[in-house]
Parts: structure tokens; sequence; C-alpha cells
């Protein structure tokens, strides 16, 4: 591999490396579809670990758990091509990333009583946004924003 090809990968591994350390907290809006309840819960998440603890109170009842994201996509390329002709050599070194930016989760919540709420959302990385569903272990189904 050539130095500038080196170049490039050690500096994509320290970009991505920082990149990594990054944290972002979202506003996760929790709503019924037959009543007035809503309940809202800040959840922070790191780049490179998309899960972590996440709890609501919702029709009284205090939900806690995980929550999971997972990124779909996404890819790295090197390409590298030369041309000859004569006395005139050309070459070329190309390097393309491919970011995931899109992906679904998952929530999974408990009360103390043994209630649980099941959530599952599709979420844009580039938008920093998401929407889902919830549904309880009574039945009722909620709607689940991420802003």
């Amino acid at each position: 591999m050539n130095r500038w090809l080196v170049s490039k990968w050690v500096t994509l591994t320290v970009l991505s490396a920082g990149v990594a350390g990054c944290s972002h907290t979202f506003n996760v809006t929790i709503a019924s579809r037959t009543s007035a309840e809503r309940a809202t819960a800040l959840v922070t998440a790191t780049a490179g670990h998309p899960g972590g603890e996440m709890s609501v109170t919702l029709d009284g009842e205090r939900y806690s758990g995980t929550w999971v994201y997972v990124a779909q996509g996404g890819g790295f390329g090197i390409a590298y091509g030369s041309a000859y002709s004569g006395a005139i050599i050309a070459s070329g070194t190309a390097t393309s990333v491919s970011l995931p930016v899109q992906g679904n989760g998952s929530a999974l919540l408990t009360a103390d009583d043994g209630s649980t709420l099941r959530c599952v959302f599709n979420y844009s990385a580039m938008s920093r946004s998401g929407l889902g569903i919830c549904k309880d272990n009574k039945g009722r189904v909620y709607d689940l924003q991420i802003a």
C-alpha cells in the first residue's frame, strides 16, 4: 500500500475515533392514542454505543429498562488505478466513506408491578429524529417521537 493510502487510512481512523466519543441527548415523547396522556424522557446516546437506560412515567406507572438502536448500511472503500501510454504514466487513488444514517431500535421497559411497555422505532441520524410505536401489556397503543 502506498504512503498516500496509508496516510488517508490513518486520518480516517483518527477521525472515526474522535467521532466515537461524541454523545447526543434526545427528547423522547410517548403519547396515548386514546387519551391525553403523554410522557417525555431525555435519552443520551454515545456514538459507537447506541443503547442505554431509559425510564418514563405513563398512565401513572413508572417504566424503566433499556433501549437499543441498530444502524443499517454504510461502508468504506479504496480504489487505485494506473494507466500507461508510451512514456506517459497516469495514476489515481480514490477513497470513499459511506456512513449509516438510518436504522431501527427498540425499548423494553418494565414497571414495579410487572407491567411492560415495548417500543419499536425507526431513527434517522441525519435529522436526529425518529418515529415509532409502543404497546403495553394491557393492549394500549402509544405513538413514540424522537426529536
